[in-house]
């Protein structure tokens, strides 16, 4: 288990300066991103007012959010990815106007729409905000004033807005830019190079998790990469892969604090400056594997690299989830979409049973609360998206008692959604404080009807409600964290540590499936850790049965670690164990964590030849679901 951090102990001031840089920092780094999102929704709006349509260009400024999507994927990646967004918020529109005037199907279909965007996200895994802005498309379209006919028109104006948002967006493409392949290989680089600081020490545990974090998302930004300069980083995420696992192996094996030269190599080499020598492997087991990674990563980072024996020359593409996946029993993702659906749903059914004037600021609220994935952290956002809203509010009335004329709004909107996209990720209590004036610019230069003046106390009211749907909708479906979400953590772990484990005692195995399998562990150990923080962190409906699971968790977490460490060839395939019983022990024992116990008695661990550490992990995990066993009954 990650040891606690210590308290902070500086000076409030001293916090506070230390939590701007912070913000600073961060806004620093999405500044493109920010840019990119501020354009997008100032030329639908300046072309809406030079031509004298400013409401439809207020419309057409919805399709702007096309351009928060996909910042961190390749251009070619990117391009699909925003094209599809800017379909579904053009579906969006037109559903929005045409179920209007049926308080009936817009519950129905704000669900249906909210159920399905969420699917698709998550099987094609876009990042933040996901379907979020697909569902605010439709809520917004709803407020608008009813007209079934002008369902063609509206939607045709949110395409052309997202036509524009799509082209900032690939204006780098066009100029030739480097794109974010770059930034995450070296961020994955310095935090392996961190790990390598960390091996022996206290620290190791952390820095191995940030490590693994790291790679994964450079291994997410880079997949699918076909053109030359994709391929050299995607050989250069496959180093940085190499390293880890060798970190791993050194720290898993007992090594002592390495060399500080190994570190500053790695970093030396990220940074585009020669290195020197690295010093001599250590003299563990996993030493040469680390000499090795070494040399790869060095031969990745020269101008032309060339494949090194037995490296494969690009990654396989794997972003593409299959649906079917999101789709079935247990899966997160339907957990997840079908909550989604339900607060959609519950947000504006309670909203006109509440007779409140406008029910989807409501559903906004409780969509935007849940994603959050635990209590603890769902009562954060809607605490924060209260006092956003509450402070955003205020900013509002200030704008509209100066009664600004549309020019004044419409740079108002470009000047908020610049500060929003910039430090959403760092503060998402401060982004809302500038949601809620943005949202309202639009609404007033979109033709809404009523003025928006009248609505301020509203948007409060209604954020409130929301934020207390979302906390009703977790206590509902999230009735016990460790009964749930965690053992399908624990039992995913476990699933892909066999994805590498029975490659390994297979004879004519293949070095592909060993890195398919792995990739596979890296997501598991993220959801793994995410999902003990979940079970922690609901404190409103903790189960005694959570803390049998602690130890659990922690030997889960050591076996898909060792996963990460074995040898990248099957070595061990020497037909002196049957994988078939190798699978079929671990799915058994992933079917026991989840909850769902086989027919049968539990069964005896494989001894696994050459792999001593990961056979006595076995042994303990025997043991653990054993003890788990009449906790859980």
């Amino acid at each position: 288990m990650p040891a606690s951090r210590p308290a902070d102990r500086r000076p409030a001031a001293g916090r506070v300066a230390a939590a701007l840089r912070a913000l600073a920092t961060a806004a620093g780094a999405r500044r493109w991103v920010a840019v990119r999102a501020a354009v997008a929704v100032g030329l639908p709006l300046v072309l809406g007012l030079a031509t004298g349509h400013v409401a439809e260009g207020g419309q057409a400024a919805l399709g702007s959010f096309v351009a928060v999507y996909g910042g961190d994927l390749p251009y070619r990646r990117r391009a699909g990815l925003l094209a599809l967004v800017g379909v579904a918020l053009t579906v969006a529109m037109g559903l929005g106007t045409l179920v209007a005037g049926s308080v009936v199907l817009t519950c129905a279909v704000g669900a249906v729409l909210a159920i399905v965007s969420a699917l698709g996200a998550l099987a094609l895994r876009v990042g933040p905000p996901r379907e979020y802005f697909v569902i605010l498309t439709f809520l917004l379209a709803t407020t608008l004033p009813v007209d079934a006919s002008a369902a063609p028109s509206r939607a045709a104006l949110v395409l052309g807005g997202g036509v524009l948002a799509w082209l900032v967006a690939m204006v780098p493409w066009a100029l030739r830019r480097p794109g974010p392949e770059g930034a995450a290989t070296r961020r994955a680089h310095g935090a392996v190079a961190g790990l390598l600081a960390a091996v022996g020490t206290p620290r190791a545990q952390d820095a191995g998790h940030d490590a693994i974090v790291a790679v994964r998302a450079a291994l997410e930004t880079t997949d699918g990469a076909t053109s030359a300069d994709g391929l050299c980083w995607s050989r250069r995420v496959l180093a940085a892969e190499l390293l880890l696992e060798s970190a791993l192996a050194l720290e898993v094996e007992g090594s002592g604090p390495l060399d500080a030269r190994w570190a500053a190599g790695l970093r030396a080499l990220a940074d585009g400056t020669a290195p020197g020598p690295f010093p001599d492997a250590p003299t563990l087991p996993a030493g040469p594997r680390l000499a090795h990674a070494a040399a790869v990563a060095r031969d990745a980072w020269a101008s032309d690299p060339v494949p090194r024996p037995g490296e494969p020359a690009e990654l396989d593409p794997r972003w593409r989830a299959p649906l079917g996946w999101s789709l079935r029993r247990g899966s997160p993702h339907r957990r997840v979409a079908l909550r989604i659906g339900l607060a959609v749903l519950a947000g504006l059914a309670v909203g006109h049973a509440l007779g409140l004037d406008h029910p989807s600021w409501v559903a906004a609220s409780a969509v935007a609360v849940l994603q959050g994935s635990s209590l603890t952290v769902a009562r954060q956002r809607g605490a924060h998206r209260a006092v956003g809203t509450a402070l955003g509010v205020v900013v509002a009335g200030a704008i509209f008692a100066l009664d600004p004329s549309d020019a004044v709004k419409i740079a108002l909107i470009v000047v908020l959604q610049l500060g929003i996209e910039a430090v959403i990720v760092a503060s998402y209590g401060l982004a809302v404080t500038a949601i809620t004036p943005l949202v309202l610019l639009l609404i007033s230069v979109s033709g809404a009807g009523r003025t928006v003046e009248g609505l301020l106390d509203v948007r409060l009211v209604d954020t409130l409600v929301g934020c207390a749907v979302a906390a009703v909708l977790v206590l509902l479906t999230r009735p016990r964290a460790s009964a749930g979400h965690l053992p399908d953590a624990q039992a995913e772990a476990i699933r892909a540590a066999a994805a590498v484990l029975v490659p390994m005692v297979t004879p004519g195995a293949t070095r592909g499936g060993l890195l398919a399998g792995r990739r596979r562990v890296h997501d598991a150990i993220v959801r793994l850790r995410a999902a003990e923080a979940d079970a922690v962190g609901d404190a409103l409906r903790r189960d005694p049965r959570d803390d049998a699971r602690w130890p659990l968790t922690s030997t889960v977490d050591r076996l898909a670690r060792l996963a990460l460490t074995v040898p990248a060839t099957p070595e061990t395939a020497d037909g002196s164990v049957d994988p078939r019983l190798v699978d079929a022990t671990l799915q058994d024992y992933a079917a026991r964590a989840a909850g769902r116990v086989p027919d049968g008695s539990l069964p005896e661990p494989p001894r696994l030849p050459g792999l001593p550490r990961t056979t006595d992990t076995l042994a303990e995990l025997h043991r653990r679901l054993d003890e788990l066993a009449p906790v859980a009954g």
